[in-house]
């Protein structure tokens, strides 16, 4: 037994007692690999694992992995990868029936499922694209969306399916799949449903589970859409403008979630009410952003998820990309970001009184266009480079980017240094997930066993 990777023998014998030898390789079934594995490992070069003959499962933290390393554990059964980047997912052992991904991107954009899977569950993933080998074996799917734009189509050929969850996704594409599932199947879908989900689909869904009164939300995005264009010909630019200027003059940022991000963290995260506030926004972005009645006001994923709704239904080219701490829509290549421009100051020549966006609504002030594109490129949370890392690694506490934070342009040393910390940190919010995901019953048992799978699971809710 001669190991290429140096890094990986002496991690492996480490944690086995220096006992690690060609005989006591295939004695081993699971392997976890250290969630600061970048302290001992540079070359993730993990092939050398072909001499873990009976090796079933596997779990690996903050690693760029290329999967084709597994491909002679025949064995292998549940693979579970936490805030990694991974290629050749077509290479992954055919023998793999549990295949659990959280905060990380495939970097050629398609996720291919092995042969015998069965059970796939994905968490702040970046990717759009997933292709089982063979449909008829997966029987869960469960994707906490984030920010990912997952493409449903690979639903369509699944006929085994009995369990479907999507929360917290925003950006979804040909739903029209769910209502094509079979009738066994138990979809559950969040109040973020709304933002991509028609009145035709939803009605059509054979065993939806929504727990919100979601349909009276897509009926109501429905009119404010047709009152906000009911010519579909005008321009994207028109459709745009209409729409801002409605979320801008309905919506009213937090005034306790604003002040409470001008003191102390530990004060803030002391503050009860806040987190109240922030908890019940994030969970039913839609639900806040059109009750206008309600004593919470809003923050700024009230504000994009209520545009990006909108923008779906008028036919705008629309994405909403997520950061730890911030959420905001691109707009045919462009950053808008309405929630700044809410709180932003503005003049009007000849007075030198500063207005909020709203303020100048009201006053009838026309505004030009160009100020709904932020503008200051300077910030690298406004730059491709940085939110396409940031996007993958999100926060369920999604709040305003407050004034006081000042972000600086980085080098690429710098970036790379920032994004370690940033995995690191969620890693260990994931810790926690995976802790109670381990456990889970075999997928292939009656729906009591699957019911209680959920209820182990950490879901964000």
């Amino acid at each position: 037994m001669e190991f290429e990777n140096q890094e990986l023998f002496d991690l492996l014998n480490g944690y086995m007692d220096g006992k690690l030898n060609a005989k006591t390789a295939k004695e081993v079934k699971k392997i976890e690999f250290p969630i600061d594995i970048a302290e001992s490992m540079t070359d993730f070069n993990f092939s050398d694992l072909k001499y873990f003959t009976n090796l079933q499962e596997i779990i690996i933290y903050n690693a760029d992995i290329d999967l084709s390393d597994l491909q002679y554990n025949q064995s292998l059964k549940r693979v579970i990868l936490a805030c990694c980047n991974v290629t050749n997912t077509h290479d992954m052992p055919n023998s793999i029936e549990s295949f659990m991904f959280y905060g990380g991107n495939v970097k050629d954009d398609l996720l291919y499922l092995p042969y015998n899977l069965s059970f796939l569950e994905l968490s702040s993933v970046g990717f759009t694209n997933i292709k089982p080998k063979n449909p008829e074996e997966l029987t869960y799917f469960s994707l906490d969306g984030k920010c990912s734009k997952v493409d449903l189509s690979f639903l369509d050929n699944c006929p085994n399916l009995f369990r479907v969850i999507i929360n917290s996704c925003p950006n979804v594409s040909n739903p029209e799949v769910l209502t094509r599932l079979p009738k066994q199947c138990k979809i559950t879908l969040d109040d973020y449903a709304p933002i991509w989900l028609t009145k035709s689909v939803y009605s059509n869904i054979k065993n939806i589970d929504t727990g919100t009164n979601i349909l009276q939300e897509i009926e109501t995005l429905d009119k404010i859409a047709n009152e906000l264009v009911p010519d579909k010909n005008i321009s994207e630019g028109e459709k745009v403008v209409n729409i801002s200027k409605y979320i801008l003059n309905n919506l009213r940022y937090s005034i306790e979630v604003l002040e409470a991000g001008n003191v102390e963290e530990q004060q803030v995260e002391e503050n009860e009410r806040v987190e109240e506030i922030v908890t019940a926004l994030n969970n039913y972005p839609i639900k806040y952003a059109l009750d206008l009645s309600d004593d919470y006001d809003e923050v700024c994923i009230n504000y994009a998820c209520l545009f990006q709704a909108l923008a779906n239904r008028v036919g705008v080219r629309s994405t909403q990309l997520m950061s730890k701490n911030h959420t905001w829509n691109l707009v045919d290549g462009n950053y808008l970001d309405l929630t700044s421009l809410d709180e932003g100051h503005f003049t009007i020549e000849g007075d030198d009184k500063e207005y909020t966006l709203e303020e100048l609504l009201k006053k009838g002030e026309e505004i030009p266009e160009f100020v709904y594109y932020i503008g200051n490129f300077d910030d690298p949370l406004y730059k491709e480079i940085y939110h396409f890392h940031e996007q993958y690694y999100v926060d369920n506490n999604i709040g305003y980017v407050k004034s006081k934070d000042n972000f600086e342009v980085y080098d690429n040393r710098v970036l790379k240094i920032s994004m370690n910390l940033l995995i690191s940190i969620i890693s260990l919010v994931l810790m926690g997930k995976i802790a109670k995901v381990y456990d889970y019953v075999r997928y292939h048992k009656l729906e009591e066993d699957i019911n209680k799978r959920i209820e182990e699971m950490a879901i964000h809710r």
